[in-house]
């Protein structure tokens, strides 16, 4: 069985893709409106210092002018006590859910998608199986993944698109805090440039071109 973060919905299921949509909540009134979309293995995270040094970077990139939500994409894939023990830094099934109903209590959380890290993810491709193409750069197609799997959801239940589009990894540490997106360019995608070819960590899009133009070079 899959996790139950505490908030509204049908919660758990199969591990292609069970959602759980906590409705309007979050700032869907707000003109300025964030998506932000933790995708991956949940390791840090788990830690309530790092939930509250998450949500306060959060709260400095929407700035004065902005309201943010959280949408969970979260792998549940090999997670039984032998995998656990080999690999103490990523969460367990219990862990994950103690995270995700902390993160509903902030009042942010949204949305929640589980995935099997193991089967790979439903992401709209050309490939018969489904599968990710071989040349696919593996971290661009987890950004597909959450747009395909917790945004587009979202944005259709709201019957909007957010004004940001945030991805995030569940175990980032913050030097300082981003800069509010009021200050930034919005015809650009913005990413910290530490590694090619693309950081996977964390980026600031602007929707919906820049995302739609982002998302649709993953099949590549």
């Amino acid at each position: 069985s899959q996790p139950d973060h505490g908030g509204g919905g049908d919660g758990g299921g199969g591990g292609g893709g069970a959602s759980d949509d906590g409705g309007d909540g979050g700032g869907g009134g707000s003109p300025c409106l964030i998506g932000v979309c933790l995708s991956g293995t949940m390791r840090s995270m788990i830690t309530p210092s790092v939930q509250r040094h998450f949500m306060a970077a959060m709260e400095h990139l929407a700035g004065e002018t902005c309201e943010f939500e959280l949408l969970a994409h979260v792998s549940t894939g090999a997670k039984d006590a032998a995998t656990h023990a080999s690999n103490s830094f990523e969460a367990n099934l219990t862990q994950i859910e103690t995270t995700l109903h902390a993160l509903n209590a902030t009042g942010k959380l949204v949305h929640t998608t589980y995935f099997d890290d193991d089967a790979h993810y439903a992401v709209p491709n050309s490939c018969p199986s489904g599968d990710p193409p071989p040349m696919a750069y593996h971290q661009a197609y987890k950004v597909a993944a959450c747009l395909h799997a917790c945004v587009l959801p979202r944005e259709k239940a709201l019957g909007r698109r957010y004004t940001w589009l945030v991805r995030s990894r569940y175990d980032l540490g913050w030097v300082l805090p981003p800069p509010p997106v009021d200050t930034l360019n919005p015809t650009h995608v913005h990413v910290p440039y530490n590694y090619w070819p693309l950081f996977d960590g964390f980026a600031g899009v602007w929707s919906p071109s820049a995302v739609d133009s982002l998302t649709q070079r993953s099949d590549h």
